[in-house]
């Protein structure tokens, strides 16, 4: 449950929330190429990663947080430098069985993309709603 909460965030989950804190084996494998496609683009530091993952610890170095974006547009949940909220919604439905709990991270993840302003800057942005998350959601987040 804690990952997909993550993966919801990096969400923009962050939704990967963050991203990849939790997961299982085989979900981990099935993003591994795709956390080295954004390590990779972003340019974002191992130490910086690592504190994502173990500590959910959100990035404060651009490159970190440019990771981040980078994970939701590869998911599918930004596009053009923007949320998609009817995308996201959609993944937290497929990641999250428990119709109830998935109802719940939805209506935290809406109201943080309703929090976050729109700078123009989608790293800052992507950063923002993990930010949001963590510290008004975090224990349904699974970042505490």
């Amino acid at each position: 449950m804690k990952c997909q909460v993550l993966l919801a965030l990096f969400v923009v989950a962050a939704v990967c929330e963050v991203c990849y804190a939790g997961l299982t084996p085989e979900k981990l494998k099935e993003l591994k190429p795709l956390i080295d496609t954004c390590i990779k683009q972003s340019k974002a530091e191992e130490e910086t990663i690592g504190k994502l993952q173990n500590g959910h610890e959100i990035p404060s170095s651009q490159t970190g947080k440019c990771f981040i974006a980078c994970m939701a547009e590869h998911m599918k949940l930004m596009k053009d430098g923007k949320f998609e909220p009817a995308m996201t919604m959609e993944f937290i439905d497929k990641m999250v069985q428990d119709k109830d709990k998935a109802a719940e991270i939805k209506k935290a993840v809406d109201d943080c993309f309703k929090s976050v302003p729109d700078t123009g800057d989608k790293c800052e942005m992507a950063a923002g709603l993990a930010t949001c998350m963590k510290e008004h959601h975090a224990e349904l987040a699974g970042m505490n």
